[in-house]
C-alpha cells in the first residue's frame, strides 16, 4: 500500500518508455512557420535595420578595399541628414548593387575642385582619408535642395558625383551609412 501511494500513476495506455507520438501535419506546420518567422525577420534586419556589404573597386582606396566587408546601417538617416565625411551606400538603381561613397558637400553649397583641392563655398577642405589625389579641375556647382555631392577617396578613379554615371545623388537614394569594416 505505501509503495503504491509514493509512487507516481502513469497515464492510461501509456507504456513506460514509449514517446508521444507528433502528428507529422503539425510537425510540419511548426517547421513552415518557423521559417517563415525566421525568413520575416531576415528581411526586416536587412531591410531596415543593417546590411553587410562586399566593396568591389579602387574608389574608396584607402580607407575601404576592394574585396572588404563592411557594416551600413540603414537607420541612420531615417531621423538625421548625412553629414559631411560620412562615407555612405547610394542605391543608383536597377540590379547594380550599392555604391559607396563620401559625403563631401551638402544641399546649398557650392563644390569646386582646382589643383587637386576641393573648395566648399570657396574654402578648402581638408581631407585626411584621400588615398590618391588628382589634379584635374572641376568648375564650381551649387547643389539644389536634396542633393548632395559624393566623391571616391581614391580621387584617380572618378566613378563618383564628377561622372554622369551617378552625379548628384537625392538624399531618397542614400541607404545607410557605412560603420565599419567586418572583414
Amino acid at each position: 500500500g505505501l509503495v503504491r501511494l509514493l509512487r507516481p500513476k502513469r497515464p492510461s495506455g501509456r507504456k513506460k518508455g514509449r514517446k508521444r507520438r507528433t502528428n507529422p501535419i503539425t510537425a510540419l506546420l511548426y517547421w513552415v512557420l518557423a521559417l517563415a518567422l525566421a525568413f520575416g525577420i531576415s528581411y526586416f534586419v536587412r531591410e531596415y535595420c543593417f546590411e553587410i556589404v562586399r566593396v568591389s573597386g579602387d574608389n574608396m582606396y584607402e580607407t575601404l578595399m576592394d574585396g572588404d566587408l563592411a557594416l551600413v546601417t540603414k537607420f541612420d538617416y531615417q531621423s538625421e541628414t548625412p553629414q559631411r565625411g560620412d562615407v555612405v551606400a547610394v542605391e543608383l538603381g536597377g540590379n547594380q548593387g550599392y555604391v559607396l561613397r563620401r559625403v563631401v558637400g551638402l544641399p546649398g553649397e557650392t563644390v569646386e575642385i582646382v589643383g587637386g583641392e576641393t573648395l566648399i563655398n570657396g574654402s578648402k577642405l581638408l581631407e585626411s582619408y584621400i588615398g590618391l589625389a588628382t589634379y584635374d579641375t572641376f568648375d564650381g556647382k551649387t547643389l539644389p535642395s536634396g542633393k548632395y555631392y559624393l566623391l571616391g577617396d581614391n580621387r584617380t578613379e572618378t566613378n563618383d558625383s564628377r561622372s554622369s554615371q551617378i552625379g548628384l545623388v537625392d538624399q531618397e537614394d542614400i541607404v545607410g551609412k557605412v560603420r565599419w569594416v567586418i572583414w
